[in-house]
């Protein structure tokens, strides 16, 4: 499969279409389309597993449905919450970072809050890295005029592995 989308903007100003923004699964085998349908995506969208994260909501990775997860009386839609904030997702196996005024982490299977680190923010693009069980966030808040008390590369590790 191969999956076409985009953000149309690296930086987090609205534009007005962001309800109108696709996504579009092509067979890669033949080129057939596998589904083509809005998503909404505020930031470029994630593989995470089988599904697609656009944020606010993620899709299934290979029919588009929209991705549900237990509410109080019913099932309701995955969601993270859509705010103005620029900066690109990245994401491991089971979590997402990325901006949202500070870095937060979320769970990507329920889309909860992880943790919200307010002493620092990441960059407009993609500059919080998760790899081998570490996730380093790299300075990119130097010469912006936004206000952080923490202007420094930082490094998360589990508990027990440092």
């Amino acid at each position: 499969m191969v999956l076409l989308s985009g953000v149309y903007s690296a930086y987090g100003a609205p534009k007005g279409d962001e309800n109108d923004r696709r996504a579009l699964a092509l067979s890669a085998t033949d080129g057939s389309p596998l589904w083509n349908q809005a998503i909404g995506n505020r930031v470029r969208p994630v593989l995470v597993g089988e599904h697609v994260i656009g944020r606010p909501r993620a899709y299934d990775l290979r029919s588009g449905a929209t991705v549900m997860k237990p509410g109080p009386k019913s099932p309701i839609p995955w969601y993270v919450p859509a705010t103005g904030a620029c900066g690109q997702m990245s994401a491991s196996a089971g979590m997402l970072f990325y901006r949202d005024g500070y870095t937060v982490m979320r769970d990507a299977d329920t889309g909860g809050t992880l943790m919200a680190f307010t002493g620092m923010r990441p960059g407009c693009l993609i500059n919080v890295i998760p790899a081998g069980g570490v996730i380093v966030q790299v300075e990119a808040s130097s010469g912006c005029t936004c206000y952080h008390a923490i202007q420094s590369t930082v490094a998360f590790v589990p508990p027990g592995a440092e």
